[in-house]
């Protein structure tokens, strides 16, 4: 049996909130919805010991479009009046996502022979669905240099 799955891509749309312990040193939290697309894929068979049969499925796989959230934080130090540097680790989770193989039927053993289960008049045979489901979450660490753009004027003050 083998399974795999993977995230194809990944988006945040998160706030921040966050403490100044320097004028140029911020700490914060950060945490919102995150969405992605992921894939699930399963490859399974099985043998039963008293049946020269191999029984399916095979390949089964799945792909997903999943929302679900992020939280996380970090820490954004202002080195230069335009620049800064950040260090930040997320936690995200999609859900889940599972995928099934159709109901199949397989051979079953009779007494003195095997009888091939095809709905012909009464079928006899054993109906199987295998199923394989995952959460798709993960862990992101970055690191990153930002550069600001201030196109604002410096605030006005009014004297009276």
């Amino acid at each position: 049996m083998e399974a795999s799955k993977s995230v194809s891509y990944l988006g945040t749309v998160r706030g921040r909130l966050g403490y100044l312990p320097l004028a140029n040193f911020l700490i914060y939290a950060t945490g919102g919805l995150a969405y992605g697309g992921a894939n699930i894929s399963f490859n399974g068979w099985q043998i039963k010991m008293d049946q020269p049969v191999e029984l399916g499925p095979g390949q089964i796989s799945s792909s997903q479009n999943l929302v679900g959230w992020t939280a996380g934080g970090g820490a954004e130090w202002m080195f230069n009046s335009n620049w800064s540097a950040k260090v930040e680790y997320m936690y995200y989770n999609l859900g889940g996502i599972t995928t099934q193989s159709g109901g199949y039927v397989t051979r079953v053993w009779m007494p003195g022979t095997y009888v091939n289960a095809i709905p012909y008049g009464q079928v006899i045979g054993l109906t199987q669905t295998r199923v394989s489901s995952s959460t798709i979450d993960g862990n992101i660490v970055r690191a990153g240099v930002n550069y600001h753009f201030n196109f604002a004027s410096a605030p006005v003050v009014a004297k009276f």
